[in-house]
């Protein structure tokens, strides 16, 4: 039978205290003389309070007590149907319409909190319907501020008011652009290896630090982002796209998504720094969920397409990585 050293490629460490928690590893603690190895927590999905209004692809930062929704497009035939200009923030308990965008969009990047956010490009109304508009959020109301070097639809990014990134999308045709905001202009940065758009990142993740992962074409690819180039890792176990993202690089969870228009998931991966696990599924799948900067402990997958449009809210509690104690009982 393979010994640890022959599937690991080394041989269990020796220490005298636990290290900080690196999933996946096994050491013998010389203290307590006990072999130990870290564990995902168990999480699980619960109902939170439902949006304020069903919206298809909107855009949303902040975290589980502080988020924002912005922008989106309306249900077909809906009073006052198409893009919109209206934004939210929630408390954790309560939803509150708050300043109108300046230019109402769908399909919108958005990172950052809800007093300090950025939203960009998506869909204004324009044939091609691709903007590169930006505006910041300050707690109060919306400015326009530099405009992005290429507008998309259906980006992902990450990061915060003076310290962001935006990546993939279409104009069409799909893209592998990705953009540094530095809370003053876009500097265009290294390119995905794989164009894509309706895809997914690790929304709490950092312009040196993050990931993107699924898209369209339905997509199981991963890509890691260290502030000079992405590299490609493990894949998710599930392709998909039109899914969300919450989290850092080394811990982030990817939920709901399509693998055919009609074909909807429920389906809840955690990314731990180098590899995924699938965890509690959703109980309403769907796409197009609108994510926040919240991460693998706790977020909020804001609406979906489910056929329809939903206002449905399920809020992620994550139970942190913890040492377990090999027994032989």
């Amino acid at each position: 039978m393979a010994d640890y050293k022959t599937i690991k490629g080394f041989k269990i460490k020796s220490l005298a205290s636990d290290p900080t928690v690196d999933l996946g590893q096994t050491w013998y603690n010389t203290t307590s003389n006990t072999i130990k190895y870290d564990t995902i927590g168990a999480g699980a999905w619960a109902s939170g309070t439902a949006a304020p209004t069903a919206r298809y692809a909107a855009g949303g930062f902040g975290t589980t007590t502080a988020a924002m929704l912005a922008g989106g497009s309306a249900p077909p035939g809906a009073a006052g149907g198409g893009n919109q200009d209206n934004s939210w923030t929630f408390n954790g308990t309560a939803w509150t319409e708050v300043a109108a965008i300046n230019t109402a969009r769908r399909a919108l990047v958005g990172f950052g909190t809800t007093t300090s956010g950025i939203i960009a490009c998506g869909g204004p109304p324009a044939n091609p319907p691709t903007g590169d508009s930006a505006e910041n959020w300050n707690g109060a109301g919306w400015t326009e501020v530099a405009s992005c070097n290429t507008g998309t639809l259906l980006a992902a990014g990450c990061g915060t008011a003076t310290a962001g990134l935006k990546f993939g999308g279409e104009i069409p045709p799909m893209l592998a652009v990705t953009e540094d905001y530095n809370g003053s202009c876009w500097t265009e940065v290294a390119d995905l290896n794989t164009a894509r758009n309706s895809l997914a990142g690790a929304s709490a993740g950092t312009p040196s630090a993050t990931l993107g992962f699924g898209g369209n074409p339905v997509s199981n690819l991963t890509e890691e982002y260290n502030g000079s180039c992405w590299t490609a890792v493990n894949v998710l176990n599930t392709a998909r796209l039109e899914l969300g993202g919450a989290g850092t690089s080394t811990n982030c969870i990817a939920y709901l998504g399509n693998t055919t228009p009609s074909a909807f998931l429920a389906v809840t991966e955690h990314w731990n720094g180098t590899s995924w696990t699938s965890v509690a599924s959703l109980a309403t799948a769907g796409d197009r969920g609108q994510n926040t900067n919240g991460n693998a402990s706790a977020a909020l997958a804001i609406g979906r397409w489910t056929g329809s449009m939903s206002t449905a809210v399920e809020e992620w509690n994550g139970v942190p990585a913890s040492v377990k104690t090999v027994t032989t009982s």
